[in-house]
């Protein structure tokens, strides 16, 4: 069974859909998420998880209803996600990329994360767990 793990609560200092995502992502800089609080625009958030094996984005509003039904996930979604970014354990997404990877998965030890926002949902299959940087526009 699918399960989320609120390993950086705390570090973003609000909840996900308080912000607006811009994806950068390139062979040089890997994968990095610029969130915008969108309610000052004063606070950036930078979440950078370097070179990336794996992402797969959505619209925000196309994917909750799908992926949210269980009840591991019904307690976030319950508390309007306070955290932006989860660890998800035995998730449908990294299964598939687990039994896909001919066993490279395991073999660079890959964890799956889900960041919501109040744009996209992004799920990043990584090999480390990513950077995460509080920027104040000046």
């Amino acid at each position: 069974m699918e399960k989320w793990i609120d390993r950086f609560s705390g570090l973003i200092p609000h909840c996900g859909h308080d912000y607006l995502v811009s994806i950068k992502s390139g062979d040089m800089d890997g994968l990095i998420l610029e969130l915008e609080y969108r309610k000052d625009e004063k606070e950036k958030v930078v979440i950078d998880f370097s070179s990336t094996k794996v992402m797969r984005v959505a619209d925000e509003g196309m994917y909750l209803t799908g992926i949210f039904k269980d009840e591991e996930i019904g307690k976030y979604k319950e508390d309007e996600f306070t955290s932006v970014i989860y660890e998800i354990e035995d998730g449908e997404f990294g299964n598939l990329i687990k039994d896909t990877s001919s066993g490279l998965y395991d073999y660079f030890n890959m964890k799956h994360y889900i960041i919501i926002t109040l744009n996209f949902v992004i799920e990043v299959i990584n090999g480390s767990d990513p950077e995460i940087t509080i920027l104040n526009k000046q």
